[in-house]
């Protein structure tokens, strides 16, 4: 289910580093409930428990241990379900592997959450541009033309688009209503007049 809350503001999300991930093992309900806390506020998709079976069958992820997810996993998993918002699950799995094959996870998991955030701000905040300015944070540049760097930001902007999309339905939806209202509200009156004009006639029909 795709929900979209509006006491969420995008320009103050965080999502957990790497250190505040649950390392003692989460189940893979657990597992699941864990990334869509994070996630689902902010408009992605659930990820469900078979998802998570396929991507371990399809190697897109590793194992868990004992039946347990771990931080590595979490991490993945939540990188996974915002790229896949944007990319197939194919590309998704490309970009992922090259990235591992550089970085270890967990650097490279906070250096992700720090481009997201950077770039939520960047678009959401109140007086945003239509073409994001070139900011600088610890010596990296937002947005880039790197490729982790275009997907976020083409991820984030799906999510605002989602978010005008919603309040154009909501819009659309509550003129319908007032128009119905104003239909129904016409129609009582026009009766009313009608049951007025009849009594008014009767009243002055001679009597036979």
């Amino acid at each position: 289910m795709n929900t979209i809350t509006n006491q969420t503001n995008p320009a103050d999300y965080r999502l957990p580093r790497y250190r505040e991930i649950p390392n003692v093992g989460l189940y893979l309900e657990q597992c699941a409930k864990y990334v869509n806390m994070h996630l689902t506020p902010l408009g992605f998709p659930e990820l469900t428990t078979s998802m998570i079976s396929n991507y371990v069958k399809q190697k897109i992820i590793s194992g868990p241990q004992k039946k347990q997810y771990g931080a590595e996993h979490i991490a993945c998993l939540v990188v996974l379900a915002i790229m896949k918002s944007v990319l197939s699950i194919e590309d998704a799995r490309l970009i992922l592997d090259d990235k591992r094959s550089q970085y270890d996870i967990a650097s490279g998991y906070d250096v992700f959450c720090d481009i997201f955030e950077a770039q939520l701000k960047e678009t959401f905040r109140p007086t945003a541009a239509k073409a994001p300015a070139m900011r600088k944070k610890e010596g990296i540049a937002f947005p880039s033309t790197g490729i982790v760097h275009n997907v976020v930001f083409a991820a984030v902007h799906k999510i605002y688009l989602n978010r005008q999309i919603k309040e154009l339905r909501d819009r659309m939806q509550n003129d319908e209503a007032a128009a119905k209202q104003g239909a129904k509200k016409k129609d009582k009156e026009a009766s009313a007049k009608e049951e007025q004009t009849h009594e008014s006639s009767v009243d002055t029909d001679p009597v036979g």
